[in-house]
């Protein structure tokens, strides 16, 4: 999936093609943010269920008179007709308020007249374009979407299996069974859209699975219970954006069950990597944390009076053991906020492991030990089991250079890939400092030392 932006808050313009495990790095107030929260918006946003399901059950109840399967693929050439009024409304009430502004004009690049988000497979042919203009939002026409599965898209009945099976250029995408009740149906058909979209967008998918961990959570955390009260309890409304209402809404969500075993066993690696153990319980205090202070000697917590570095990963532990599965989307701030380099270096690890589980994640960083880290998993995957097991690594561990992407945003508001491969990371923004600091340094201490002579 490939994203295009130009003149959106800070960016002026970013050509993203996205992979399992997205890296956005650079100084502060650039717009890596912008660029995080524009992309979960535009993947997380709940579009006009009610049209979709009214549309698909007018379709169902003709399928279920003719038994023609053509009343799925207009249900489905429809839909894509009907974007605007499905997706526009909710679109721009999910950009306001996760952005915080009263007008959609305001994410204008200063100076410039409107902002563009192109939304396409890697290779552009088939794209969905936005225009944020000072009137509002403009979606443009999805022409050539409609004409490409006027002409590809095939709906077939499975032999004598009460099935439906949707090809796109002949391949087989997904299928349904028939229920014969229209609101069954109905779902059934409006469940077709999901994948319609991951064929022809090359994965991305609106309103898709998501979680997202914000800057600042381990204060949310503190700040939970007090939250919750007011959010619940007060009258008055208590204004909170759409990033840390998701993130808060889906940790009280969470069940103590393990949700899938093999994401479980590496939350398991990060905890006993660092000598911190979570639990998550059915009666309050909900989250507690038990931690390692000593080889033989550990002390339980409620999570709220934990340290601010143990506060800041639980989030990513709890959603692993309680809520991640493939398939899933993981938009994360700054993992290494609060930690020791060491402990940077194991959550980049265990970001890494979950790409392996289907787990797609983006995220934001100023720390150049994660970007280390990831050059180090890109070399490591090259080495063989025995010499991994020998360097302190596991056998899973170590990426593929094709699946990482990362991008330095500039000061000039311009985004630049920096290549990956199997020799690592080429040099950052990030690395760019790093030596400007060391030179700097090394100016002072030759001046230290010469004044002394």
């Amino acid at each position: 999936m490939r994203f295009k932006i130009r003149n959106f808050g800070p960016i002026v313009d970013a050509d993203l093609k996205l992979g399992m495990l997205n890296v956005f790095t650079g100084g502060n107030s650039v717009g890596k943010s912008y660029i995080h929260y524009l992309i979960w918006c535009l993947m997380s946003t709940e579009p006009n269920f009610s049209e979709i399901l009214s549309l698909a059950s007018d379709k169902a109840r003709e399928y279920l008179k003719s038994r023609e399967p053509t009343k799925l693929k207009e249900f489905v050439i429809e839909f894509f007709e009907r974007f605007d009024t499905i997706w526009k409304n909710a679109i721009i009430e999910q950009l306001k308020d996760t952005f915080v502004v009263n007008e959609l004009s305001e994410l204008i690049l200063v100076g410039e007249q409107e902002s563009i988000i192109d939304i396409s497979n890697d290779k552009g042919s088939m794209n969905i374009v936005f225009r944020i203009l000072p009137g509002g939002l403009e979606i443009g026409k999805l022409d050539r979407i409609i004409s490409y599965l006027d002409e590809k898209l095939g709906i077939d009945r499975v032999g004598e299996m009460n099935k439906l099976s949707i090809t796109i250029d002949g391949e087989e995408i997904y299928s349904i069974p028939v229920e014969e009740k229209v609101d069954e149906l109905a779902v059934k058909f409006a469940s077709t859209i999901p994948h319609i979209y991951d064929s022809i967008l090359d994965g991305f998918i609106m309103y898709s699975s998501t979680y997202i961990l914000p800057d600042g959570r381990a204060g949310l955390l503190r700040a939970r219970e007090t939250l919750l009260y007011y959010l619940l309890s007060v009258r008055e409304r208590v204004f909170m954006n759409s990033v840390d209402r998701s993130f808060i809404r889906d940790l009280e969500a969470l069940s103590p069950l393990i949700k899938c075993k093999k994401i479980a066993a590496l939350s398991s690696f990060l905890e006993r990597k660092l000598g911190v153990y979570y639990k998550l319980g059915r009666e309050p205090p909900r989250y507690t944390v038990k931690i390692q202070v000593h080889r033989e000697k550990t002390v339980e917590l409620p999570l709220v009076r934990a340290p601010s570095g143990i506060r800041e990963l639980a989030p990513l532990v709890y959603l692993m053991k309680h809520a991640l599965e493939g398939g899933d989307i993981l938009f994360i701030e700054e993992p290494e906020a609060h930690l020791h380099p060491d402990a940077q270096s194991i959550v980049v690890r265990t970001l890494a492991g979950l790409t392996n589980e289907q787990v797609r994640i983006l995220m934001t960083t100023h720390s150049i030990h994660v970007l280390d880290e990831l050059s180090n998993l890109l070399r490591l995957a090259k080495l063989s089991p025995d010499e991994k097991m020998k360097l302190g690594y596991n056998e899973w561990e170590g990426v593929s250079p094709d699946i990482v992407r990362v991008y330095h945003v500039r000061l000039d508001g311009r985004v630049k890939e920096v290549k990956a491969s199997d020799e690592g990371l080429d040099e950052t923004g990030l690395d760019e400092v790093v030596g400007e600091i060391a030179r700097l340094h090394a100016s002072v201490e030759r001046r230290f030392y010469g004044s002394r002579a």
